[in-house]
């Protein structure tokens, strides 16, 4: 073989590796993939994300993986998660955004909510906190059925919104809204965020290890205990991390 055809032959070979490393998806440390099933009705998936990181969704229908190409894409917020045209979305910015998925008729869809790209440590910097602020109530805050205040008393929810109000976080003052909200599972509890009890008859701060501190009622005032006291209907975070 000549000296010649040994160049083009080599030639050849690296225009062919670099074809096919450029035609395989290379997923980066801050890219996952999520799959969503399109059905007869709507499925919606949720899911937390920082700054910077990025999602390449694939699209399944009766079990069969569609080519993205087929499929439209729809953010409610580009600003916050932009998505491509072929099911690649960037988180933009702190926010929450809804993206959506259309085939044939069907559609699924994916609520992200963006932190900052520092908000891993900002977040459990404040989750640290208030779980602190909170444990100076336990034994010494009386419960006050509809009360508003952490000197002379309030209830469960009261609590929980106080609580919150001192770090300028605005929620409901409600049990029962506050199980409206779940939207996480047991296994993804963080201190700072909430359970419910009852199917939103109560409230508690979860503060880690199992552990709740709750506005427990007339008799108990404000206590540090377990969290299955009584059985979980729900799991709520308003801290995004």
């Amino acid at each position: 073989m000549t000296g010649k055809n040994i160049v083009r032959r080599c030639l050849s070979v690296f225009i062919l590796t670099l074809a096919l490393l450029m035609a395989v998806p290379v997923f980066g440390a801050t890219e996952r993939r999520v799959n969503l099933k399109l059905k007869s009705s709507s499925t919606w998936l949720k899911k937390s994300v920082k700054v910077g990181n990025k999602i390449r969704l694939s699209l399944s229908y009766n079990d069969i993986e569609l080519l993205n190409e087929n499929v439209s894409f729809m953010s409610s917020k580009p600003s916050v998660a932009y998505v491509s045209s072929t099911g690649l979305i960037t988180a933009k910015k702190a926010g929450s955004a809804v993206v959506t998925a259309k085939f044939n008729g069907r559609k699924a869809g994916l609520k992200i909510t963006v932190g900052s790209s520092g908000s891993s440590g900002s977040a459990s910097s404040l989750r640290t906190r208030i779980v602190n602020y909170a444990n100076q109530f336990v034994g010494v805050l009386p419960y006050v059925y509809g009360g508003n205040s952490l000197v002379s008393g309030t209830d469960c929810s009261g609590f929980i919104h106080l609580i919150m109000a001192h770090f300028g976080i605005n929620t409901a003052r409600t049990a029962s809204a506050f199980q409206s909200m779940s939207n996480i599972s047991r296994s993804e509890l963080l201190p700072g965020d909430l359970v419910t009890y009852r199917n939103g008859g109560h409230v508690a701060l979860y503060v880690g290890n199992g552990t709740i501190i709750h506005a427990k009622g007339s008799n108990y005032g404000t206590v540090k205990e377990s969290m299955m006291y009584n059985t979980p209907t729900g799991y709520v975070r308003i801290i995004n991390s």
